[in-house]
């Protein structure tokens, strides 16, 4: 399992084609990454590429000072002070106005001991992830 980027973002199409091809050649390996670039028009085609292969999950990384919502299908990772979320109960909350799904990261609030052990974010088609404000 590889996180891309801890820090930083995708800059460019070369860059995400490399990315592309890393995980072409790892199938065995699960990628999972954030990104603000998907708003960067050059950007999103190469992305969509990106999160399109079965060992990628890619969100969309959202929080209050972006008003658009990414386009359909995408995953998207959420800030907990955005007045989008609403809590249904526990950690499970849905996103306004679309109502999709979100959760709580597990390993912030101590529910699970890190990434590895979760895997909320790196497999299937689940919903949303919210990360707690830090």
């Amino acid at each position: 399992m590889v996180r891309i980027h801890v820090s930083g973002d995708f800059s460019s199409v070369e860059y995400i084609a490399d990315w592309v091809r890393l995980a072409l050649c790892r199938p065995d390996v699960d990628f999972f990454g954030y990104t603000r670039s998907w708003r960067v028009p050059g950007l999103l085609p190469a992305l969509e590429s990106l999160r399109a292969l079965p060992n990628v999950q890619l969100f969309a990384s959202m929080d209050r000072s972006i008003g658009q919502l990414p386009p359909d299908g995408w995953r998207r990772a959420w800030i907990e002070n955005d007045d989008r979320l609403r809590q249904v109960r526990g950690d499970y909350w849905r996103v306004w106005p679309d109502g999709a799904p979100a959760y709580i990261c597990p390993e912030e609030t101590g529910r699970q001991p890190n990434c590895q052990k979760c895997q909320y974010c790196v497999t299937g088609q689940r919903g949303d992830v919210i990360f707690l404000l830090h």
